[in-house]
């Protein structure tokens, strides 16, 4: 309870801003949409008013958000949401290959994939895989997701080959990692 209080709303901390928005993410993938939706919107506000729109830890929350908006099947506003955190995102973070601008950048893609703007989604996924890629290497968790929403993408496009050898190969590097 006491990550919603007015305290930790207008705490600038790096580790209490990441606790909180891994609150946000916990609460949505355990299904809990309204209580991740009122902790994330109620926090964003707070860090608005503080730190201004484009602070970092403003920008991921709004990111959390579009998740939330998504799993809820709002995908139209999930994707507006997404796209204005990308803007700001490549606008004020260093690097176009900052974490967070890729993060947002699957966000988008699977926001098209959401609304059917496959073709869209597949050029957006191809981009995310090859950055992830470059950046971590084949054997990262977020380079093996990135590869299995590509995958999702082909195979939605009937790309059934390319599809199943990027499942294939995810998945041996997963059960050479995971065992």
């Amino acid at each position: 309870p006491h990550l919603g209080t007015p305290w930790a709303l207008a705490a600038p901390d790096y580790g209490i801003r990441k606790l909180i928005v891994d609150r946000v993410r916990q609460l949505r993938r355990r299904g809990e949409l309204k209580q991740a939706y009122d902790l994330s919107t109620r926090v964003h506000q707070g860090w608005l008013e503080h730190s201004g729109p484009d602070e970092r830890w403003v920008l991921h929350m709004g990111f959390q958000i579009a998740n939330i908006l998504r799993a809820q099947g709002r995908y139209k506003e999930a994707l507006e949401l997404d796209m204005d955190v990308l803007h700001r995102q490549e606008a004020a973070l260093d690097s176009p290959h900052d974490l967070h601008i890729l993060m947002t950048s699957g966000g988008v893609a699977a926001d098209l994939r959401g609304l059917g703007r496959y073709s869209e989604a597949l050029e957006r996924d191809r981009l995310n895989h090859e950055q992830f890629l470059e950046l971590f290497g084949e054997d990262h968790p977020r380079s093996l997701m990135a590869a299995n929403n590509l995958a999702v993408c082909l195979r939605v496009l009937g790309q059934y080959l390319d599809a199943l050898r990027l499942d294939r190969r995810t998945m041996e590097t997963r059960n050479k990692i995971l065992g």
